[in-house]
């Protein structure tokens, strides 16, 4: 497992023997000051977070941010460069000085974060238990009693209308705003599981 970079040339793997964790990169993110992060960690499995430097060194982020659930599976940045990341421990907000982390304990509906959407001062997080809509002090937790296709989210994203697309095992869901409209398998899908848009 690793990284493979291709410059036009030339590959250049990167692996374990180069610092990256065992586990295989599930996330690749190129941030606002051009930072490669890795994400790694599936089925509940250590991975853990890395960036590859230009000279292609890894810096191992799991061991610099002591990380205590290494198990990362979305990766994003928001509006003020901090790269928000979750994963089985839950929410991480770093600004490249200090770290914020968020579980259910502060609020969020499960501590399993499954993707991230951000737009503007807005976080959309999904998670095993439903979507999570924080702004960037307070949380609100959506789940199928409030209209979700299922609480088990694989991806979110935003129309060209604005309206939140959320991905789930059982078919995905829009968002207007004040309640979901669904879409399921028998309505036109060709599979209830929806990973992406």
């Amino acid at each position: 497992t690793g990284v493979s970079v291709y410059n036009g040339q030339e590959m250049k793997n990167i692996t374990h023997d180069d610092g990256l964790p065992l586990e295989p990169i599930t996330r690749i993110f190129k941030d606002s000051k051009n930072r490669i992060w890795t994400a790694s960690g599936s089925n509940g499995y250590s991975g853990g977070l890395s960036i590859i430097n230009p000279d292609y060194s890894v810096t191992n982020m799991t061991e610099k941010l002591e990380l205590y659930d290494p198990n990362i599976t979305a990766i994003a940045e928001d509006s003020y460069g901090n790269i928000v990341f979750g994963g089985s421990g839950g929410l991480y907000i770093y600004n490249d000085k200090e770290l914020k982390h968020y579980t259910y304990a502060d609020g969020m509906g499960n501590g399993f974060v499954t993707d991230i959407f951000i737009e503007g001062n807005s976080y959309w997080i999904g998670t095993g238990s439903g979507l999570t809509y924080f702004n960037g002090k307070k949380f609100k937790n959506y789940t199928k009693e409030d209209g979700l296709a299922s609480n088990s989210i694989n991806k979110i994203s935003k129309s060209l209308k604005g309206d939140i697309w959320i991905g789930t095992d059982n078919g995905f869901s829009v968002f207007n705003g004040d309640s979901f409209t669904n879409y399921f398998y028998g309505k036109g899908l060709n599979n209830n599981v929806v990973n992406n848009f």
